[in-house]
C-alpha cells in the first residue's frame, strides 16, 4: 500500500502500488487485508512463475477485499493493531 503522495510515481517492474480511496478504505485496514490468508490465497492462486514470482495487474485489480463501513474499520483497527504486536513481539 502506498500513501497519495505517491500517486503517478514511477515504479519498477515488480512493484504495483495499491492506493485505496480514503473514503472507503482506511490504510492500515487495507494493510491488514493485505497480509490476511483471505488475500494471501488469492494472489497465491494467481501468481506465476519459478525464479522470479509474478502476478498480473488485472488480477490484482479483481483482488476481493473484506470492507467495511469506515465506522467498522476504525472500531477494528484498534484490535488488529493489538493483536498484530503480540504476534511479532
Amino acid at each position: 500500500m502506498t500513501n497519495k503522495e505517491l500517486k503517478g510515481a514511477n515504479v519498477t517492474r515488480g512493484i504495483v502500488p495499491v492506493l485505496f480511496d480514503e473514503n472507503l478504505v482506511r490504510l492500515n485496514f487495507g494493510y491488514y487485508q493485505f497480509i490476511s490468508k483471505l488475500l494471501y490465497k488469492q494472489i497465491k492462486d494467481k501468481t506465476y512463475g519459478a525464479a522470479l514470482m509474478q502476478i498480473n495487474i488485472r488480477d490484482v485489480r479483481q483482488l476481493k477485499l473484506n470492507v467495511p463501513p469506515i465506522k467498522v474499520q476504525d472500531e477494528l483497527l484498534p484490535k488488529l493493531e493489538c493483536n498484530l504486536s503480540v504476534l511479532y513481539q
